[in-house]
């Protein structure tokens, strides 16, 4: 079995961090849409995307320049006013099905979606349920991919359970603003918007398209039309999280192409550097950590990858931390086994766990399959070990940050690639 040895290193330099999937696919929609020409910056690179590119291709989006750049590609686009019928063989991931199937609801002609990817026998339930309210017209067989999407998604009331799949929701927000009927997404008293909503809604306006937030509900004005728009996708704020680290405990990293206004959901990493005292500083595009040592303390933290990138930080603390977490999912036990295999001391607790800082990890053996952003911590954590990190299931990194590795090793890391038995 191949896997990643990170021998201990130090790291310094500037690294400029992936777009962001998800924002660029809501931007490369909007593009798609509008009646003009748009200039679409700091684009993904991987394989996924690209087939989230031709998908939308066939629908009548049409590339005419491709710029190809170390890490990164630039589109300019033209829009089609009217989206068009096609057939997609392989659509991707269920990241491009998310906003693709909005897509094909809205074309006039039959769109076929299959894919040669696995997904999920259920994730198809959310979007055929409005299609059976609004009875848009669709062939799936027993709720499976191929789906066949044969009419449009009307205006007017949308009620959504708090069950309802936040990207479902944002997939709606997309559709709907170009119909001839005002519409309305309606929540129930308890619902909260999620940061996807905000990343379309604030994608959306920049191509002219207006969406209005009211008290439980967001109201859609009719018959807008997109307008072409030149945009920067930023970067992943989740591996700028991890290079983010690297910089406060011990190396020296710039980090360029992030957002200190991100809309992502990894916002909060700016909260959990200022709790331990540490600024972040930004010159130009550049954004770094003023590192030194830091005092454990006490942390609530929203979810997994928050607690994560926090028990990763409190290894270096000063004396214990706490981190606090309404429970402890079985991703995140596995996570802190991970961690626990390194050398870091964790101790649980009735809600959530101790982390004992010390100097130096130990190294070790551990499995990150399935899970790109352990991963990443992983290799970061190499830069406070005594011996080796051999990483299993490291290839799951290039699905979120595919020149990570490239990255990492041309910023000081050791890093190969052995067939470990």
């Amino acid at each position: 079995m191949k896997s990643i040895v990170i021998q201990p290193s130090s790291l310094k330099g500037s690294v400029l961090v992936s777009a962001e999937d998800e924002i660029a696919r809501i931007a490369v929609c909007c593009a798609a849409q509008s009646n003009g020409m748009s200039y679409l910056s700091h684009m993904p690179q991987n394989y996924d995307f690209q087939l989230f590119m031709d998908a939308v291709s066939q629908m009548g989006m049409k590339v005419m320049k491709k710029r190809e750049m170390e890490g990164h590609v630039d589109y300019l686009i033209k829009g089609a006013a009217q989206l068009k019928g096609t057939t997609i063989v392989n659509a991707g991931s269920e990241s491009n099905l998310r906003w693709l199937i909005p897509l094909a609801a809205k074309c006039e002609e039959p769109v076929r979606i299959s894919t040669k990817q696995a997904i999920p026998d259920d994730f198809l339930i959310p979007y055929l349920a409005v299609f059976n309210e609004k009875r848009v017209v669709y062939h799936s067989e027993r709720g499976h991919l191929p789906l066949v999407v044969d009419g449009k998604l009307p205006g007017g009331e949308y009620r959504v359970p708090d069950t309802f799949p936040p990207l479902a929701i944002a997939g709606l927000i997309l559709a709907l603003p170009t119909m001839d009927r005002e519409s309305w997404i309606e929540f129930p008293e308890s619902y909260k918007l999620y940061s996807c909503h905000d990343l379309v809604i604030d994608l959306m306006a920049r191509f002219g398209m207006e969406i209005l937030e009211e008290q439980y509900r967001l109201r859609i004005p009719a018959r807008q039309h997109f307008q072409p728009a030149d945009i920067t996708v930023e970067g992943s704020m989740k591996t700028g999280m991890a290079w983010l680290m690297a910089d406060a405990i011990g190396s020296e990293i710039h980090v360029k192409g992030i957002k200190r206004s991100s809309l992502q959901r990894e916002r909060n990493w700016k909260y959990i550097f200022r709790s331990l005292g540490l600024e972040i500083q930004k010159d130009n595009q550049n954004y770094w950590v003023d590192g030194r040592q830091y005092e454990g303390m006490e942390l609530a933290c929203a979810n997994d990858d928050d607690a994560l990138f926090a028990t990763a930080l409190f290894a270096f603390a000063e004396g214990e931390s706490h981190v606090q977490i309404e429970s402890i999912s079985h991703r995140m036990k596995r996570r802190l086994e991970a961690l626990s295999k390194l050398g870091i001391e964790i101790e649980y607790v009735e809600d959530g766990w101790i982390v004992s800082g010390k100097d130096e990890l130990q190294g070790g053996e551990v499995d990150a399959s399935g899970d790109p952003f352990l991963g990443m911590i992983l290799a970061i954590l190499s830069t406070r070990i005594k011996r080796p990190i051999i990483v299993h299931g490291f290839e799951w990194i290039h699905h979120q940050e595919p020149m990570f590795w490239k990255q990492f090793s041309q910023l000081g890391g050791k890093v190969s690639e052995e067939e470990i038995g």
